[in-house]
């Protein structure tokens, strides 16, 4: 499975086990990825577009006026909290790693959306919007793998997780020793093996 997103492949090493076989399977079967259904999608496409262009943050206002009620008060606050995380500090964009990396034959794919180079300080950065807040240790896994993706590319940045609705990132060296407490391999022969079982 080619387009496993690290992201996923981190939800589905923190299933408890009796659910990780379902939740393979309904990763396999849940079919291509469909931009409409994506809630954060015009956020996170326009604040991209705003960072590589060096453009005010204070454009992202006017995504409101262009998308359905239901979003609007979600969206208020994460631009609310993006500006307020950003306001002040000097940044510019640094394209970010895609890159993928093989766990016992499961490919996965890693892909911060965001570089920059924050205070003097390079950052790779996935973003995370949802209301739940994120566990430490999906941070750590993210870390890792982001880490793994990168080993023989990258020296002197940080990896980082950006918790939008929480104002917080998380963020390790990318030579700093990430310890987690699970086997990325085992647990991707575990994810290849309920992928291969029948339904």
């Amino acid at each position: 499975m080619a387009n496993l997103i690290f992201e996923k492949f981190a939800d589905y090493v923190l299933k408890k086990e009796k659910y990780k076989k379902s939740f393979v399977h309904q990763t396999i079967n849940q079919g291509k990825y469909e931009p409409q259904q994506d809630y954060y999608l015009q956020l996170r496409t326009r604040l991209i577009s705003l960072l590589r262009k060096n453009i005010p943050l204070n454009e992202l206002e006017n995504i409101i006026g262009n998308i359905s009620e239901r979003k609007t008060g979600n969206y208020t606050t994460l631009i609310e909290n993006i500006q307020s995380f950003l306001n002040g500090k000097r940044y510019k964009w640094v394209e970010p790693i895609k890159n993928e990396i093989d766990y016992s034959g499961l490919t996965i794919k890693v892909n911060p959306e965001i570089g920059l180079e924050l205070d003097g300080t390079i950052y790779y950065i996935k973003m995370y919007f949802k209301q739940k807040e994120i566990s430490i240790q999906k941070v750590s896994i993210l870390e890792k793998m982001m880490q793994d993706a990168c080993k023989t590319e990258t020296v002197n940045v940080k990896l980082a997780i950006w918790d939008i609705r929480r104002c917080k990132i998380y963020s390790k060296e990318s030579e700093e020793e990430i310890s987690i407490d699970y086997d990325l391999q085992k647990e991707a022969l575990s994810w290849l093996k309920y992928a291969n079982d029948e339904a």
